[in-house]
């Protein structure tokens, strides 16, 4: 299991010898393989970093996410080069008709409202109309009734998870701000993995907002925001409301994850992985919906 690394202290980031030094005048350098790494967290305003560290991360698929002053991540830093046939996978992508494309959005859509209902019956709660929603979706070939049924099936899973008077959204109240760290945490891995699968994050399939620079990424991670939601549920049932340091290490944790995919054991990014070599192939046309890989329902 690769590492997640979170830098909280002020201190100096450098490479040597193919690994992450992490150097504090309070303390002894921490020195990590870079090999090792799953993602690089920093959240002191005060940690600084030289070139070459930044050219090796990115040439190992590392993400590098900053945070602000309130522990928020406001960057993310990824790779340029993607797969080696990216050229000619970007222009296949941009190609496939748009009936591919929508068919590929509501499978997702299904994907993501299975693993809603199963974490619904893990916590033992009720399920109301997921089951119809998920009926209704196989039945119709209007995009905009697929918007509907996942918005519909949204709000009644964050109803009963978090309470009738929860409304999700970005500035909303808390668990809002635990639900937002964990995402971006989850976001920046499948950003990660769709650059590496030689796919042009700029061509969305449902997300298309003009201040979005990746919403294929918004697309794709749909059914993996389960694993976040777990971890803020288990905060919630505890009573906490402060997105303290405690807090934040416990929702980096999603990255460690394991999930099943086709009756087997992986590590999320794995999975992800998986994920996106399989739209990848559906966007190609190299693979049909049938294809596409999530993790399994529990």
């Amino acid at each position: 299991m690769k590492r997640i690394l979170l830098f909280q202290n002020p201190g100096t980031l450098s490479l040597r010898s193919g690994q992450i030094v992490f150097e504090h005048r309070e303390m002894e350098p921490v020195w990590v393989p870079v090999e090792d790494i799953e993602l690089v967290m920093v959240e002191s305003q005060q940690v600084s970093f030289t070139e070459p560290l930044l050219v090796h991360l990115a040439d190992n698929n590392v993400p590098l996410v900053c945070c602000d002053a309130s522990h928020c991540p406001s960057s993310i830093s990824y790779p340029l080069k993607g797969h080696c046939n990216q050229g000619e996978i970007v222009r296949k992508q941009l190609s496939a008709d748009r009936s591919v494309k929508e068919a590929l959005w509501k499978e997702i859509v299904k994907c993501k409202i299975r693993s809603q209902k199963a974490f619904l019956e893990e916590q033992d709660l009720p399920l109301g109309n997921m089951d119809t929603y998920l009926r209704l979706l196989d039945e119709t070939e209007s995009i905009d009734s697929v918007v509907s049924f996942e918005g519909a099936a949204a709000r009644y899973y964050f109803d009963n998870l978090f309470g009738k008077y929860f409304r999700r959204g970005r500035y909303g109240k808390s668990p809002n701000d635990f639900l937002n760290y964990g995402y971006v945490v989850l976001r920046s891995v499948v950003v990660r993995e769709l650059i590496s699968a030689g796919l042009f994050l700029g061509d969305g399939l449902y997300h298309s907002n003009r201040s979005n620079e990746f919403p294929l990424a918004d697309d794709v991670i749909e059914p993996y925001r389960v694993f976040v939601d777990r971890i803020v549920h288990e905060l919630f049932l505890e009573g906490e409301t402060e997105l303290g340091s405690a807090t934040r290490q416990r929702l980096l944790k999603v990255l460690t994850s394991e999930c099943r995919v086709k009756g087997f054991c992986h590590a999320l990014s794995d999975a992800v992985g998986m994920t996106a070599r399989s739209v990848r192939g559906i966007l190609t046309g190299e693979a049909s919906i049938k294809d596409l890989v999530y993790p399994d329902s529990r």
